[in-house]
């Protein structure tokens, strides 16, 4: 029982409680040794030898592992022909590994480098037989990983590769993960975009129809080959992005529906989504002007408008996230298009951007509120509005910016403020009399406010609330179970 209740502390947690508390100290320590992080090759050293000296008591707690060494060991213990010391401390982790038997989750970062550096921890990864996620970062090739799903005596039930040389083979991986393992969860990313068109897939070899959450670059597979493959997906995730040029793809099959899509515009115009989801969201921000970004491609927002109201109207999702202008030209085209009593929609959340530069971007909120809210009135079922402030929008995107420690925040178009939020919020409530729950916050402030409506013979004032109590009746009306019935 102490246990199941010590599990819900952070690891951190348990390893003080374990130090303060004698009576608590054999179960707070078995709870922080469930979960061990390995950030350096001299991290690796060390706790690899702690491990091993009592393999019964401390290795076979831990659980998930995870190992990620990326920094240059100190100049006094480098080695000029392995700086991040990965020669030196795999021979450690593969021993590791090879009496870790308990292990249910396992990262590697970089995979390529280990593996090179010590052939057996490849063996060990597949020779552990409880394992049921594994995410391995940097794979190179690819061989040495397929070669590990292929004699993996686990039953994984999760991956995660990063593709980082773009060498991968994507049908010759679904084809090493359709023997001998329930892999529910497929996540996948690359560092550019490569495959025009996609390479084709034998559908009828690597059909994988216990797959239910897909994440992936969208030009890694075509759509129609995606639904054969994976017939009851219920997650999709599109990483990546692609200039407006060429032919949208022709609508064909699709899933009978979906609890989530998350894609950009640019990747929705290869994978025409037809089919009812829960949760749709759209990256890219729509109705900006066109702007410079990244090695000389032009971003036009103006042109994902029609493409955005096609996927809502095709979709209709009832929890709909998205980022677009303040403009009030989109009242009528966009926004009265996406309200009104035929809409499912339950949940929005819309991150309302502008530029750092702007002057007036106040104004244009203020003027926001008063013309968006009452067409959004017009849909009764819409319950939570979420407001994300972004004034922090840049002209010309390079491929590096404000990422340097040193270099100071990015300006932005407008103070955050209690008293701006608890503003937008009381007239967001004024508008809509269906409206129960309105969270506001801004971008570079992870704090959120959150005020919720309350019916009285006054009127409908906001109360203020605590996050935590917002967060929990977010999530719920958000969620596929909410009955919209409850109070």
């Amino acid at each position: 029982m102490l246990l199941e209740i010590l599990s819900y502390l952070p690891t951190r947690d348990s390893l003080n409680l374990s130090a303060v508390a004698r009576p608590l100290h054999l179960i707070a320590k078995r709870h922080a040794l469930s979960d061990v992080y390995m950030f350096s090759a001299m991290q690796v050293l060390k706790i690899c030898a702690y491990m091993l000296e009592d393999i019964e008591e401390r290795l076979c707690w831990v659980r998930r592992l995870t190992v990620c060494v990326w920094y240059n060991m100190s100049a006094d213990t480098r080695d000029d022909d392995d700086p991040r010391g990965i020669k030196l401390s795999a021979p450690h982790l593969a021993v590791l590994l090879e009496h870790a038997r308990n292990l249910t989750y396992i990262s590697i970062d970089p995979v390529e480098l280990f593996l090179n550096a010590e052939q057996r921890i490849g063996d060990s990864l597949a020779a552990l037989c409880h394992l049921q996620k594994l995410r391995l970062r940097q794979i190179g090739s690819g061989d040495e990983v397929m070669g590990i799903l292929r004699r993996s005596c686990s039953n994984l039930k999760g991956l995660t590769f990063d593709d980082h040389k773009n060498l991968v083979s994507f049908p010759a991986l679904l084809s090493n993960i359709s023997v001998g393992h329930n892999v529910q969860s497929l996540e996948m990313d690359y560092y550019s975009t490569r495959r025009v068109p996609p390479e084709p897939v034998m559908v009828s070899q690597i059909q994988q129809p216990s797959m239910r959450c897909l994440k992936l670059p969208f030009d890694m597979i075509s759509m129609d080959a995606c639904v054969q493959v994976f017939p009851r997906l219920r997650v999709l995730v599109l990483k990546g992005q692609s200039s407006m040029s060429g032919a949208p793809a022709a609508k064909g099959a699709c899933w009978p529906s979906l609890d989530l899509v998350k894609a950009s515009i640019t990747a929705i115009r290869q994978w025409p989504i037809t089919c009812p989801v829960h949760d749709l969201s759209i990256e890219q921000v729509l109705a900006k002007p066109s702007i410079q970004v990244q090695w000389n491609r032009s971003e036009d927002g103006e042109l994902y408008i029609p493409i955005a109201l096609d996927l809502i109207a095709a979709t209709s999702p009832i929890v709909l996230e998205l980022s677009i202008m303040t403009y009030s030209k989109l009242s009528t085209c966009f926004w009265k298009s996406i309200a009104g009593p035929g809409s499912r929609l339950r949940c929005l959340r819309i991150r309302l951007c502008e530029f750092d530069t702007a002057s007036d971007f106040h104004a244009s909120l203020s003027s926001w509120m008063d013309i968006v809210p009452p067409i959004l009135a017009t849909t009764e079922s819409l319950k939570y509005i979420r407001i994300h402030i972004d004034g922090t929008m840049v002209r010309s995107v390079g491929c590096v910016r404000r990422t340097h420690p040193n270099v100071p925040p990015a300006p932005c178009a407008i103070t955050p403020s209690f008293d701006t939020a608890q503003e937008f919020s009381a007239r967001i409530i004024k508008h809509m009399p269906f409206i129960r729950l309105v969270s506001v916050g801004f971008r570079h402030n992870e704090f959120w406010w959150w005020l919720r409506s309350l019916d009285s013979p006054s009127g409908r004032p906001a109360q203020l609330i605590a996050p935590d109590f917002g967060e929990n009746i977010a999530s719920h009306l958000c969620s596929l179970q909410a009955d919209i019935g409850s109070p």
